[in-house]
């Protein structure tokens, strides 16, 4: 993925991991998730029997996966024009 896409594409940050999930982004393999890293639209994210991640979004909100947890991020509407986010 190229920078330019990357950034359209990035939703977020990995901002809490505890203690273990993965992810994978569209096009890419899995990878462990750490505090820091990106996440991008179209990204699953997948938690262990004990793994929670808080995922901070380019809006400020943010969002919690549980343990044993499957999530895809499959819609995001932002407009950084504007106020809100959907």
């Amino acid at each position: 993925m190229d920078a330019t896409a990357e950034a359209a594409d990035r939703v977020g940050v990995a901002s809490a991991v505890t203690p273990k999930a993965t992810s994978t982004p569209p096009g890419a393999g899995t990878r462990t998730l750490k505090i820091g890293k990106s996440v991008f639209y179209n990204e699953r994210i997948t938690t262990s029997d004990s793994g929670v991640v808080q995922v901070l979004l380019v809006d400020g909100s943010t969002f919690t996966v549980g343990p044993r947890s499957s999530l895809l991020i499959d819609k995001f509407v932002y407009n950084p024009h504007k106020a809100r986010a959907r």
